[in-house]
């Protein structure tokens, strides 16, 4: 067996105590949220979902957020200018947004003719110029698909994200990488599982969220979910996920409009979702305990009634077994300031 103290010098390694490594932290400058608690400076994030859930559209309104402060540089691989100018017009396309002088975009057209090797390098050079020569040292990367072809395979997609993570650090970067996610065969949440090759790759990022889509009857929603978070507590749970609707404002903006907070579990399953027609079906089948009864009654097909009720029971089963939960707690913290008077 090597003999590890013949082999290194007294000085081969640097050795600090905890005291000294917190009193070094608390000299240098506090880092920043760079949007809600999403994105903190000096940090690599990850932003994923399925196709076609608009995270270009919320990565663009995270950029133009940064922008009123500080200039940031948007890596857009995917689309090309006319496919920009149509998203951030009018219909007729005779009025555009403006945006902030602080949101750059570089010409990607060379770069997407080389190979995704050649694409990297070409990609770390673009970054170092912009860090050395312009003083930006926000980054948004938009899509990680395009620079690399084995993402799914989890050692491939690990060593990629940390020599990414080792060069960001190196230039006192931040950076926030949108990538997609397999769309899901079923109803269930999501969680890092869903992010190609995460089992290596949560490992070496600082924070992640998602964007998830609802079923509702109605018009198309989206729902904002963080998985991972260092930098703070994790607000947008399971259990208090962000509801938006993507919507163009009057200046021809696109964007994210954030309509209220949801449990994801109502959202993906439509649990949440009880009409008064649903509850008066609900209502007949305890009267007459048959789906083919009612369906006669109302000319529901009986599978829809089946489904209906069992949303309604699976719903209203768990808001009272909350309500109980949170009447239990009050019990027992009135109990606790009796007792302490």
């Amino acid at each position: 067996m090597m003999n590890l103290r013949n082999t290194f010098n007294e000085d081969s390694f640097e050795y600090t105590t905890m005291n000294d490594i917190i009193a070094e932290g608390m000299r240098q400058p506090k880092r920043q949220a760079l949007y809600k608690n999403l994105w903190y400076e000096n940090e690599l994030c990850v932003l994923f979902g399925a196709s076609n859930c608009g995270k270009s559209i919320y990565a663009m309104q995270i950029a133009k957020h940064i922008a009123q402060e500080q200039p940031i540089l948007y890596f857009d691989y995917e689309l090309n200018i006319q496919q920009i100018c149509d998203r951030y017009t009018n219909d007729e396309g005779t009025s555009p947004c403006k945006f902030p002088q602080n949101i750059f975009r570089p010409n990607l057209d060379f770069d997407m003719a080389k190979n995704f090797k050649e694409r990297r390098a070409y990609l770390r050079m673009r970054i170092e110029e912009a860090v050395t020569k312009k003083g930006i040292k926000l980054f948004i990367i938009d899509n990680i698909t395009c620079l690399h072809p084995n993402l799914s395979k989890a050692n491939e997609a690990a060593t990629f994200i940390l020599e990414l993570r080792t060069f960001m650090n190196s230039l006192g970067a931040s950076f926030l990488l949108l990538g997609h996610s397999p769309k899901k065969k079923d109803n269930s949440p999501i969680t890092l599982d869903n992010l190609a090759g995460s089992k290596n790759v949560g490992n070496f990022i600082d924070s992640c969220f998602c964007i998830g889509q609802a079923k509702t009857d109605g018009d198309e929603k989206r729902y904002i979910k963080q998985l991972k978070n260092r930098s703070s507590q994790i607000i947008l749970n399971e259990e208090h996920v962000l509801v938006c609707s993507i919507e163009k404002g009057e200046d021809n903006f696109l964007y994210f409009k954030e309509e209220g907070y949801a449990r994801e579990k109502d959202l993906i399953k439509g649990t949440g979702n009880i009409t008064p027609e649903k509850e008066k079906v609900y209502q007949l089948y305890k009267e007459h305990k048959s789906y083919r009864k009612v369906a006669k009654m109302t000319g529901i097909s009986d599978k829809t009634i089946k489904k209906w009720v069992d949303e309604y029971e699976e719903y209203y089963t768990e808001q009272k077994a909350i309500n109980e939960q949170a009447n239990g707690s009050n019990e027992i913290e009135g109990a606790e300031m009796r007792n302490a008077e």
